[in-house]
């Protein structure tokens, strides 16, 4: 008996990538972390995750979430644990970026967004 799984690669640097997976019965659907009318998300939410309660960041999911939701068929904790991850490793770029202006002198170098990464030390990466 022959298995085949099939994988969809998508760039991680990318904001804007979604990200889709099966468990089980359980889906995790698409988001994106800004409005993408082209893929249908439009729904904003914002992550409510227990074990980062300070960490609140605004995500968009598709105008069906509420339903797929309400039937238990999305793993909400999984989802906005994706999205914090995918905030972290944005930050992570944006305030490498900031750090070689800085060095560079180049001007309008903003090192806030350092602090902001900070925060998101010990979520897990996607």
């Amino acid at each position: 008996m022959m298995l085949f799984m099939s994988s969809r690669l998508v760039d991680s640097s990318d904001s804007s990538t979604t990200s889709s997976s099966y468990r089980g019965s359980t889906v995790v659907p698409n988001f994106s972390l800004h409005l993408d009318k082209k893929e249908g998300l439009t729904q904003k939410r914002t992550t409510n995750v227990r074990e980062f309660p300070s960490l609140n960041v605004e995500y968009y999911v598709a105008a069906n979430f509420n339903a797929m939701f309400n039937r238990g068929l999305v793993d909400l904790r999984k989802l906005e644990l994706q999205v914090l991850g995918k905030q972290k490793h944005y930050l992570e770029r944006r305030c490498k970026a900031e750090t070689l202006k800085k060095q560079n002198n180049i001007r309008g170098a903003d090192l806030n967004v350092c602090d902001d990464y900070s925060r998101f030390r010990y979520v897990p990466s996607p």
